[in-house]
């Protein structure tokens, strides 16, 4: 096996690695991925949905929207003091507003200003 390291920065490297197998190369990125922090979208309380799709496939879309956050400035729920009832260290709230019918974008969400950063 030969890794030959072709760029690095402060959030990511880009790699060649030769002589295995694409299971291998497979497994390799799986663990990469599973160690990088993510905040998702977790709870969603609706207070009006007149959309077509139910209140349970509109939840699951939200979780899978990919969030942009600065991993300093939160705890991971895990390792907070709060022990994982949920706090301003360890989770932020979104607020969306939205009329269609219309396309609605991550963007839109708004923080929460009473929650930080």
């Amino acid at each position: 096996m030969k890794i030959q390291i072709l760029s690095k920065t402060d959030s990511s490297v880009k790699f060649l690695v030769e002589g295995i197998k694409p299971q291998f190369a497979n497994e390799l990125r799986r663990i990469m991925m599973g160690e990088i922090p993510t905040m998702a979208i977790e709870w969603v309380d609706y207070v009006k949905n007149g959309s077509v799709l139910n209140d349970e496939i509109l939840a699951n879309r939200m979780g899978h929207v990919p969030l942009k956050f600065d991993k300093r400035a939160y705890n991971m729920t895990k390792d907070c003091k709060c022990e994982g009832k949920g706090c301003s260290l360890c989770q932020v709230k979104l607020i969306l507003k939205k009329k269609g019918p219309a396309m609605v974008y991550s963007g839109e969400m708004l923080r929460n200003w009473n929650s930080r950063p």
